[in-house]
Order: C-alpha cells, then sequence, then structure tokens
C-alpha cells in the first residue's frame, strides 16, 4: 500500500506546465541583419528566439498605447538552418498594441518532438527612434505521467487483497 502511494506521488510531483516569459527592449531604430522576410515589412527587428516543443504556446506583445510612428508587426518564424524559414503567424497591423498568440499544434509543423526555433521578429514600416519593451511568454505543458498512476493503482489493489482476505 505504501508502495502504491509512493507511486501516486512520483506521478503526481511531476510539473505538469510552466511558464517562461522573456522581456525585452527592441531598438527600433537599428533593423536587425536578418533581412529575408522583407516581404513583411520594410524594417525587421528581431526580439526573441524561443524554442517550442508539441502543444506549446507563445504569446508575444508590446505595451498599450506604445508611441509607434506608423504601423508596427509582430511575425513569429520558424528558425530554420537555410535562408527560408517558414512563417508561423503574423498579426495584424496596429498603431497603439501588438499582441499575437500561437499553439504549436503537431499539424502546423508535423510531429517534431524535439521542438522548434521560433524567432519572434517586430515588422515596421518605418525606421523609428524608439527602444520597445517586448513581453514573450512560453506556456509549456507537459503529459501526465500516467505510467506511474497506472502502478500506482496496481500496487494500491493489490495491496486490498490481503485485507479482504482477513476478513473473511
Amino acid at each position: 500500500m505504501v508502495l502504491g502511494f509512493f507511486f501516486f506521488y512520483v506521478a503526481s510531483s511531476v510539473g505538469y506546465d510552466y511558464v517562461t516569459t522573456y522581456n525585452n527592449e527592441v531598438n527600433l531604430a537599428y533593423p536587425s541583419d536578418s533581412s529575408e522576410y522583407s516581404q513583411l515589412g520594410a524594417y525587421e527587428y528581431r526580439a526573441a528566439v524561443v524554442i517550442m516543443q508539441s502543444n506549446d504556446v507563445l504569446t508575444v506583445s508590446y505595451p498599450e498605447n506604445s508611441q509607434t510612428n506608423g504601423k508596427l508587426q509582430i511575425v513569429l518564424v520558424e528558425a530554420a538552418v537555410n535562408i527560408n524559414g517558414t512563417v508561423l503567424a503574423v498579426s495584424g497591423y496596429t498603431s497603439y498594441y501588438g499582441f499575437i498568440y500561437y499553439k504549436n499544434e503537431p499539424s502546423n509543423n508535423g510531429t517534431d518532438v524535439n521542438g522548434i526555433a521560433v524567432d519572434v521578429y517586430l515588422v515596421s514600416q518605418s525606421v523609428q527612434n524608439l527602444t520597445l519593451p517586448t513581453t514573450t511568454t512560453l506556456n509549456h505543458y507537459e503529459t501526465p505521467q500516467w505510467l506511474y498512476f497506472s502502478i500506482g493503482i496496481v500496487l494500491c489493489l493489490l495491496a486490498l487483497i490481503p485485507i479482504f482476505k482477513s476478513k473473511k
């Protein structure tokens, strides 16, 4: 019975999810060296690089009422070894507030269990003398430890057999 409860503890002690937050500052006066996604806008600024596993959720935002002159867009691009990465998500153009939400579902990019690297870009139509804080939040979800939970159930049920036999 004690061993069964130990396996229950092991199954529940593994963290099911965790949240990682990256706070970066992007200087809109100096575009990144990267220019392979120039079709999205005139100037690109790399805000972060994040590794995502399957079913992870990524949100990127910059503050409300930012004094951006012109329109600013958030673009998530799968980092690739070659020059052409896949554009995963694009936010709408906005002048005041930027926010994007992306879930890495296996149907989006195949079933890569090792994860993908995601480049976070801010794309602007003009160079601006402004430093903009960005917040990138990664929610990582782990699957429950069903094997340990099942072993705990079996051991607890086996421990009940001698108790019921002793009652007879």
